[in-house]
């Protein structure tokens, strides 16, 4: 509801690159609510409102998360078509964007169980990126999907190892919604493993943390990584109360110009009903 009179706000004040921000917020918030057909509706409307010249790294975000949406859906080959869209579109030095972009499409390509060379490529190119930026959600990201890309090479040690270091950084944030996606994958590594009572262990967690959350992680959030425009809700209700400030006020303005004129006419009409009655 705040974001919605928000962008009712920016939309009255004529402020396009507001209208822009608040509607991609709102169309994240269809994204995680699940609600995909109206998140990829609301991002197509935002987009006429973002120059993809003149702001070509909001136009690369925006499609990164249009993307994102698609991937959720499972309509992978409209997935990939935005993220290599938003990477022709995000200037060179947006290296974290880029790197999400490839990230996503390396999550892609191994639901698709398709091109592992180039998985296994994406994940080594990307890796040194978020290590530069200490962006440690995404190299804890990595490390799931390089698990997930060596049990799909039936490498289980190894699988296992990602896993499991993934697993702590998820412990420590208390992030329910992405342990719940590690353990469900640790039960078929230790299985695979012969690891009988480790893979129930994990089953029993992965149920545990699965039933605490709405949605399957796995293959929600947990897979697909969006990008963020630096304003959190806070400041977008603050923005949102100064604009309608800014409404009130020139309402006021425009009611005491009137007042002013109608009190001005209302000054007019006696002096002349006493130069008129002078005369007679």
């Amino acid at each position: 509801v705040h974001y919605k009179e928000a962008l009712a706000i920016a939309r009255a004040t004529g402020d396009m690159e507001y209208v822009g921000v608040v509607g991609l917020y709102i169309s994240q918030l269809y994204d995680w609510m699940g609600e995909y057909d109206e998140a990829v509706k609301t991002y197509h409307e935002m987009r006429v409102h973002v120059d993809r010249e003149k702001n070509s790294r909001s136009y690369g975000i925006m499609l990164i998360n249009i993307g994102a949406v698609h991937g959720n859906k499972k309509s992978y080959d409209s997935a990939l078509y935005y993220y290599d869209l938003a990477l022709k579109y995000l200037p060179i030095k947006e290296e974290k964007s880029k790197g999400i972009a490839k990230l996503n499409i390396a999550f892609v390509y191994m639901m698709k169980k398709i091109n592992y060379g180039k998985v296994r490529m994406l994940l080594d190119e990307v890796r040194p990126i978020f290590i530069k930026y200490n962006s440690q959600s995404n190299i804890t990201l990595i490390d799931y999907y390089d698990a997930l890309y060596f049990e799909a090479m039936k490498d289980y040690p190894k699988a296992k190892s990602f896993l499991l270091r993934s697993l702590e950084q998820y412990k420590s944030e208390n992030n329910n919604n992405r342990l719940s996606a590690v353990y469900d994958r640790l039960s078929s590594v230790y299985e695979r493993l012969n690891k009988i009572d480790s893979a129930y262990y994990s089953h029993k967690l992965f149920k545990q943390f699965n039933d605490s959350v709405l949605t399957d992680l796995a293959q929600n959030n947990m897979s697909y990584q969006r990008v963020m425009f630096g304003m959190d809700r806070k400041q977008l209700e603050i923005q949102a109360l100064e604009q309608k400030q800014i409404i009130q006020k020139e309402q006021l303005k425009s009611e005491k110009t009137q007042r002013f004129a109608m009190y001005g006419g209302i000054v007019l009409l006696i002096v002349f009903g006493i130069f008129m009655f002078n005369r007679f």
